[in-house]
């Protein structure tokens, strides 16, 4: 049996008005209507009619696909310190390093979720006020920003400024070296001596 595309716009239309109330993160009710309406476009190829009807097929998929975006979504990441030799429960400290933060496994850990719980819990762009203590940058916040960033720039050791830089403007540099990069950085601003390597 041959679908028409009105019947295929239909059955998909009805599957992402079923699913666009089950917002979570920050996918929105449009994000998911979107969403199921891609995930069936690229499900449609492999769809056989002799294996059952299109409308159970794609409720399948779309189900599938939108649990392990969820997943990816709001995945759960634990602690490396629990599973570290040097790992001081009692203190909640590194007995190598002295403090955790020192710790580029540590590290790479805070700054995941961290990210994560910003992407959970970011407004939309309408509830972001404007103005001098909103969202765009006032001419005094820019001057301290500039100065900041020379004054982490002429601190680095030398032989992480070249890759600090790279960082700053976006290129992609190894997620170690970024996090040794992110402790030095760290220090400088808390006022401690950085070590080079």
């Amino acid at each position: 049996m041959k679908l028409t595309i009105n019947e295929v716009s239909g059955t998909i239309d009805k599957i992402a008005h079923n699913h666009k109330n089950k917002t979570f993160s920050y996918y929105d009710k449009d994000d998911i209507y979107q969403q199921v309406w891609n995930i069936c476009i690229e499900a449609l190829p492999s769809f056989r009619s002799d294996r059952g009807e299109v409308e159970h097929f794609l409720r399948c998929v779309v189900k599938n696909r939108l649990c392990n975006i969820y997943n990816s979504v709001n995945r759960i990441s634990r602690c490396p310190c629990n599973k570290c030799d040097f790992y001081d429960k009692d203190t909640d400290e590194c007995t190598a390093l002295g403090k955790k933060e020192k710790c580029k496994r540590y590290e790479s850990y805070r700054l995941s979720t961290e990210t994560q719980k910003r992407l959970n819990s970011c407004k939309s762009y309408e509830s972001i006020p404007e103005g001098e203590n909103g969202f765009y940058p006032t001419p005094d916040m820019n001057l301290m920003a500039d100065d900041l960033y020379w004054e982490i720039v002429h601190s680095l050791p030398d032989n992480y400024t070249e890759d600090f830089m790279r960082m700053i403007s976006g290129e992609r540099i190894n997620s170690f070296r970024k996090a040794d990069i992110r402790i030095a950085v760290r220090e400088i601003l808390n006022g401690e001596k950085t070590e080079e390597d």
